[in-house]
Formats: C-alpha cells, sequence, structure tokens
C-alpha cells in the first residue's frame, strides 16, 4: 500500500509541474526507475524470508519486462492480449483528459474513465499507466503471499502457489499492457484477504474493507457482481464460535441489512453495477439471443449453440463452465498457439479443479472457508462462462479469478500434504 502511496504523490506532483514538462516520455521512465528502487528495497524490508524475497522480485522484473516491450518492442514482439482494446481505452482516456465532461460518457466504461483522470492529473504519460498494472500484479502477488501466511500454509505448497502466480504466462502478460484485467483481479484477492482475516480474527473492519475492494471489482467488471451472494452469506451466517453456519436473530438481521444495501446499490448505480448484462429482463427474446454462440471470432467454441428458456441455460451450463475453464480444448485447436495457451493456462485450471474436487472432503477446520470460496468462484465463472464465446475471451476473463483460485487450492493441498505426513507418522 506504501507504493500505492507515494505513487499518488508522484501523480500529484506531476499535475502541479505537467505544464513545465518539457519531455513527459523522460519523466515516466525516472519515475519508473525511482519507484522500482523503492519496490525492490520496500520487498526486502517487509519480506524476511530470502527464497520468496527473491521469488517475488523477479516476478516483479518480469512484469516491468512486458510493459516495455510493449511500449517499446511493437513491431518487433506481439504481446498477446494488446491490441485495439488497449489502443481503445489509450484513446478513450486521452479525449476523456482533455474534456472532462465526457467522464462517464463514453463507450469504453470504468477503465477509460480511470485513465481519463489519470491522464490528466499525470499529463500524457502511457507508460506511468501501464505501469499502475504492474504495480498491482506485485500487489496480487504479495497479498497471496500474506493470505498464505494468514492461513499458515506449509512452505512447500507456499512456494508452489507462488511460483504460479509469479511466472503464470497471462498474468505477466496483464500485469503489462493497458487493461483493466489487474484491477479486478486486485480487487478479488483484496477482498478475500480481508474476508480470511475476518474469518480468523473477526473484527466489522475487515467486513468493510473486503466489501470496498468488492466493489472495486465489480466497478471496473460488473461480471464479478454475483460474488456479492457468497460475500452476505459468509457475513450473515457463519459464528466464530461453533466454526459453522447457524441461523439465529442475528443472522436475521444481518440478511436483512445486506438485501437492504444489495437493494439500495441497484437502484442507486444499477446502470453502472449491472451495465455488462445488457437486458436482463429473462422473459425477453432479446436476452437469449444475446448469450448465443454465434459469433464471428477465431477462437470460438460452441457456435451455433442458442437459448430459448431459463431452463437451456441451467442444462448448457456445466458445458458452457467447462469450456470458459479449459479452452481452447483439443478438439478446437487451429494451431500452434492453440497447444502452447492449452498447456500453459488451461491445463492449470484443470490440475487445480480436479485436485479441488479430488481432496475436498480432506478438510477440517478451514472448510466453510473452502466452501464460502468455491461459491464465489462458481458463481463468477458461470456468469462469464454464459457472456464468452471464444477461447481468447476466456483465457482474458478467467485470470481475474486466478489468485483466488490459487488461494483456495491451496487450503486442499495443503490438508493433503499435512494428511499425508499425518499417515506416514502413524505407520511407524
Amino acid at each position: 500500500m506504501l507504493i500505492f502511496f507515494l505513487f499518488i504523490i508522484e501523480g500529484i506532483i506531476c499535475f502541479i509541474i505537467k505544464d513545465s514538462i518539457v519531455d513527459h516520455e523522460v519523466v515516466s521512465l525516472i519515475i519508473v526507475l525511482i519507484n522500482s528502487l523503492i519496490v525492490i528495497f520496500y520487498l526486502s524490508m517487509r519480506i524476511k524470508e530470502k527464497g520468496y524475497y527473491i521469488l517475488i522480485t523477479i516476478g516483479y522484473i518480469l512484469r516491468l519486462i512486458v510493459l516495455f516491450l510493449d511500449i517499446y518492442g511493437r513491431g518487433y514482439f506481439y504481446i498477446p492480449h494488446s491490441g485495439s482494446d488497449t489502443e481503445g481505452f489509450f484513446a478513450q482516456g486521452i479525449l476523456i483528459s482533455n474534456d472532462l465532461s465526457l467522464f462517464d460518457k463514453t463507450n469504453m466504461g470504468a477503465y477509460a474513465n480511470l485513465l481519463g483522470l489519470f491522464f490528466y492529473l499525470f499529463g500524457d504519460q502511457r507508460i506511468l499507466a501501464q505501469y499502475l498494472n504492474t504495480l498491482l500484479g506485485l500487489g496480487i502477488i504479495v497479498i497471496v503471499y500474506r493470505i498464505l501466511q494468514q492461513i499458515e500454509i506449509e512452505n512447500r505448497t507456499k512456494k508452489m502457489v507462488l511460483c504460479i502466480i509469479i511466472f503464470f504466462p497471462q498474468a505477466i502478460i496483464f500485469s503489462g499492457i493497458l487493461l483493466r484485467e489487474n484491477l479486478v483481479s486486485f480487487g478479488l484477492i483484496m477482498m478475500t484477504y480481508y474476508l480470511i482475516k475476518w474469518y480468523k480474527k473477526r473484527g466489522n473492519g475487515n467486513i468493510v474493507f473486503s466489501i470496498l475492494f468488492f466493489g472495486i471489482a465489480v466497478y471496473f467488471h460488473s461480471g464479478v457482481v454475483v460474488g456479492f451472494i457468497p460475500l452476505a452469506f459468509m457475513y450473515t451466517f457463519y459464528r466464530h464460535e461453533h466454526n459453522s453456519f447457524k441461523i439465529d436473530l442475528r443472522s436475521i438481521l444481518m440478511l436483512c441489512l445486506f438485501i437492504f444495501v444489495g437493494v439500495f446499490l441497484s437502484v442507486k448505480y444499477g446502470d453502472v453495477i449491472f451495465n455488462k448484462f445488457g437486458n436482463t429482463d429473462i422473459t425477453s427474446d432479446d436476452f437469449y439471443k444475446g448469450m448465443s454462440s454465434d459469433v464471428d471470432a477465431g477462437s470460438r467454441y460452441l457456435n451455433g449453440l442458442t437459448y430459448n428458456s431459463f431452463y437451456d441455460i441451467l442444462l448448457y451450463s456445466p458445458l458452457k463452465m467447462f469450456y470458459f475453464l479449459f479452452s481452447p480444448i483439443p478438439l478446437n485447436w487451429r494451431g500452434f498457439m492453440d497447444i502452447i495457451t492449452f498447456l500453459l493456462d488451461s491445463c492449470v485450471y484443470l490440475v487445480i479443479s480436479v485436485n479441488l474436487y479430488k481432496y475436498r472432503k480432506l478438510l477440517r477446520t478451514d472448510k466453510p472457508l473452502f466452501i464460502i470460496l468455491i461459491f464465489l468462484l462458481l458463481l463468477i465463472v458461470f456468469t462469464f462462462a454464459f457472456g464468452t464465446v471464444a477461447a481468447g475471451t476466456a483465457v482474458r476473463h478467467r485470470n481475474k479469478i486466478m489468485a483466488v483460485l490459487l488461494v483456495t487450492w491451496a487450503i486442499v493441498i495443503d490438508r493433503k500434504l499435512k494428511n499425508k505426513a499425518e499417515t506416514k507418522i502413524q505407520t511407524i
């Protein structure tokens, strides 16, 4: 958090002197260099275990490399996902920065608004806008590390999980290019951090912060709004003294409060919260037509699949969720890049999903937490699955939940290894 605060201070300074800056690019590079030195020093102070410090620092450097390749390597290197969307966000951001009356009036949503304010404060400094994603990518790694410490995951599992989040190709890419993905991922993992902190230590402040960061994730992509249901369920029905879910007077009052908050936000900010859902009237033909998969995209899957009723949505949901999580599957491979994507991306989700199902019954004390995180993940996957019809888009959207998925996976893998160790001791 200190690094983000420093970045804001630099933004204020840039805003004050921006009219006198001759070369914005040089200023951007100086800020990135100074920040990088501070980041590396700060990490050395906060992370006492040398092995983890080295790993996290490598993760930061890899994300910086992608940033510079995307800015200066164009024409020589192609960074996946960097293209029409990134250029569209940049153009809209510049447009808003030159005329703040356009804020919230463009067709590219919340991220374009953020970039507009960013460029208004910093000046036309694209490097810094992308560097913010680099800092968010680092933040995701550090928060995952802190969560694993908080739930007392043993070193072998902790190192495995951190290596995945640090070296996962999509996580590296989205930390270096001009897309909103890391804002959503960061919001979700911070929500998870405060949820687990409340689960372990209680504290109403943790509830407030988890909902606040969840709100940030929703603001930048309304597809994750369904996560409010498991959050509300956890805070309403979980009882620390019993380590289980209970229905009592307190839970009924809390439930009423969450319903009131949900209805209030839906009425007052519904256009923002549900902007990705379009026509949400499930009795409308347009609603079902909008969910059909008959689109012109090279990596499309299940093309021609149509829906005529809510029953069809439920019927096809397992298939849609399967394709969303594991595409491009072998049946749809178009060439070498699809094979690489499957091996380096889809297979990770496949292995994790199999492990979550296989070892779920080994859980003891953290079973309520596991249930809520699985509930959260399944609802978000369900929602995104019906708005996604191409493997490229699926790869991009499912990365939003990768950090939370890894934390959930760490809980069951840690239990598996501890059970194995306990069994070995008993047989000696």
